[in-house]
């Protein structure tokens, strides 16, 4: 099943961001930090595939795509549209991925609480799927 090797994955990017949060915080390590971040961000990319390809849609389009079509499906799914899911992504895509991986504009304490919402997001997923 497509879906699960999404959520599958998802749930190795979580876990693997949150071990090397921790290893680069005791080492004082920011590349390890903005790597940890993009495992974030990782995870809930392969969360999204996951809910698209339930849906009968092609997940292995861009970020920007993805996001469209996020959004338009929270006009169709009740469920998608409560958990807010198309807005949760564009947070991680800004947070995880633009701010903290590329632009090294972070703070451990914005990484880890970006990290647990990427662990939230995928199990919401993994329950409308």
């Amino acid at each position: 099943m497509r879906n699960g090797h999404y959520l599958k994955h998802a749930r190795l990017f979580v876990s693997a961001a949150s071990r090397e949060l921790e290893a680069a915080r005791k080492s004082r390590d920011d590349t390890g930090i903005r790597q940890s971040a993009e495992k974030g961000w990782g995870a809930v990319v392969q969360a999204a595939n996951a809910l698209l390809a339930s849906r009968g849609l092609k997940p292995g389009v861009g970020t920007g795509r993805k996001q469209d079509l996020l959004q338009s499906l929270e006009e169709r799914d009740r469920r998608a549209r409560a958990l807010a899911l198309s807005s949760r992504y564009a947070d991680a895509l800004l947070q995880l991925h633009a701010r903290c991986f590329y632009d090294g504009d972070f703070s451990l304490d914005g990484v880890e609480r970006g990290i647990r919402r990427a662990g939230k997001f995928v199990e919401d997923v993994a329950r409308i799927v």
